[in-house]
Order: C-alpha cells, then structure tokens, then sequence
C-alpha cells in the first residue's frame, strides 16, 4: 500500500502529509509516523501501570528429538499435571486449556492448535480435569505420522479461587480427596525438593519431568546490575535513605524475564525497594518463593510479598 504512493523508505514516510497517510491507513498512521520519527510515546510509568483484562498461566519446551504421537502425549500429560499444582500452589483457577503443537522441520514444521474449556463452571485448578482435557484435546488436533518438536500449554483466564462449585455429575467427595493428594504433594515438593515425589508416567520412556526439575534445581543466575555502581548504594541503605531506581527499558526487560523463571518453591535471593521510618530504601533477602501472585503482580518470599515493580535484583540460589 505504501508503493502505490511511491513510499519505500523511513524517510519516505517521515516526508509524507500526515493527512495523506490518516487517510490511506486510519489511526494506524500514528504509529507509522512516531515510528518514522524515532518517537516512543509509551513510557515505563505506562508500562508499570499496565494490567492486562485477562490472565494465563502457560509452560513450554523445545523438544531435543523428534517424538511420536503417544510420546507427545505423555508430554503434554507431564506439563498439564505440573501446571495443575502451580494453580493450586497459587490458589488459582482457570477456564480453559491451549494447546500447540509444532512439527519437526524435516516434515514441514506445522504448527496445530487448539484449546478446550476445562468442564467446570467457576473455573478449576483440579489435575483430573486437566489431565482429561489434555487427553481429549491432543487427540483432536494432533496429527498423525509427523515427528513432534515443540509443545506448549497456557492456562487460559486464570484468576483467584473464590470458591469450588460442583456440578449434578460431580462427587465432592472425591474431589476433595484429589485436591487433597494434590496439597500432599506439593507440601513435600516443597519441602524435599521437585523430585522427591513423582508419578509412575514420569519414570516411561521418553518422559522429562525429572531431568527439567533436575536442570531447573542446578540452574544459577549471574549476578544481575541494572545499573553500574548501584551495589555500594545497597551496601549503604542501612544507614541512610536512597531513592527508587527507574529502571531504562532494557533493564526492566532483563528483570522481568528473571522473574519468569522463578517458581514457587525456588529458593531465591531477592533486592527490592521498601519504605522505612527512615524514608525508602533497598533490602535484601534471601529465603524459597511461596508464591507468584499473576493477578496482583507480587512475590512472596517466605512470608513477605514484594510488588513486582519494587524489585531490583533477583537470582535463584
């Protein structure tokens, strides 16, 4: 559209009448004229302030070889049942279940996806709702004699757990007593480590539960700097006030894709900005994450929530 105006270039457009481009493509010219300009007009306050209308809570992996269509399944089972526990973990809910799909290149590199709700009104964090929407969605959108490379599952419209509503066809019973194998669980994944109780599935060939978490357990962060000589200021924040660092754009990406990586139950080492008798300053604390709260932006190391965007520093120990 823009060669029909013998527009081909950044300076084309930053010369062109601005009327002239509203015209041909609407309110979508703004960005074609700030972007020829080398203007931002999103600032860090209006990325800070950002709150998204809905939630999810997804998990992903590169494959190291090709799988069949049943190793793929025993996969996507694996990751449905880790993501159950963290919603639980997290006291979360969610609606529905995505699932993608992507195909070794040697066969064409498709990519499939579908996505299911999970059968229950109100939302469910239960492992045997995902496991079953896991099973029927793959085996409609899987496809047949392609080696699988890439999979992925998002949580989607994940929110609070107010309450549990059941359904004519539901056995409360029953569902408590999953719910309560589930908080077995991850009271002693919590306490003894991810590996220390798993599902006979996890031990089949092909199966990657264990050797993640073990991967995860090793992984060390290098120590992370925003800012070049900020470390003497914490040194120094216990006996005088400092001001909150705005980080530039570049950091604030490095931080948040820091905190991704974390999960409940990581031990981590934390440096963030709280306010004091004194005025404000940095602490640091070290201590396992209990929660990731997706929904009010914090974390919660031990028993103290930290706002995401107070957050200078942060590794895994």
């Amino acid at each position: 559209r823009l060669a029909n105006y013998g527009i081909y270039t950044m300076r084309d457009i930053a010369h062109t009448p601005e009327d002239l481009l509203y015209r041909v493509f609407g309110i979508d010219a703004e960005l074609l004229i700030d972007h020829a300009w080398g203007r931002e007009t999103v600032t860090i306050a209006d990325i800070k302030a950002f709150r998204p209308a809905g939630h999810s809570l997804s998990s992903g992996q590169v494959l190291p070889w090709d799988y069949d269509r049943k190793g793929g399944l025993l996969l996507a089972k694996e990751m449905g049942e880790d993501l159950a526990l963290d919603l639980l973990w997290q006291g979360l809910v969610a609606d529905s279940l995505t699932m993608t799909l992507g195909y070794s290149k040697s066969s064409g590199g498709d990519w499939v996806r579908g996505t299911r709700f999970l059968g229950r009104t109100g939302g469910t964090n239960s492992a045997r709702a995902v496991r079953e929407t896991i099973e029927a969605l793959y085996d409609a959108i899987a496809l047949y004699d392609k080696p699988l490379r890439r999979i992925g599952l998002s949580m989607n419209r994940v929110r609070e757990e107010v309450c549990v509503q059941y359904s004519f066809f539901d056995d409360p019973a029953e569902l408590e007593r999953e719910r309560a194998r589930q908080r077995a669980i991850l009271y002693i994944k919590n306490k003894y480590g991810k590996n220390a109780i798993f599902q006979g599935m996890d031990l089949f060939e092909g199966a990657r539960t264990l050797e993640r978490n073990r991967t995860q357990r090793a992984k060390q962060f290098m120590p992370f700097a925003a800012l070049k000589g900020f470390e003497e200021e914490i040194a120094l924040a216990e006996f005088r006030p400092v001001d909150k660092v705005e980080f530039c754009e570049d950091a604030a990406e490095e931080l948040d894709r820091r905190l991704r990586e974390v999960c409940p139950g990581d031990m981590v080492e934390v440096v963030y900005y709280a306010k004091t008798a004194r005025g404000g300053t940095y602490l640091r604390r070290t201590g396992m994450v209990s929660k990731v709260d997706l929904i009010d932006r914090t974390l919660t190391v031990v028993k103290t929530p930290i706002p995401f965007s107070d957050l200078y520093d942060i590794g895994i120990t």
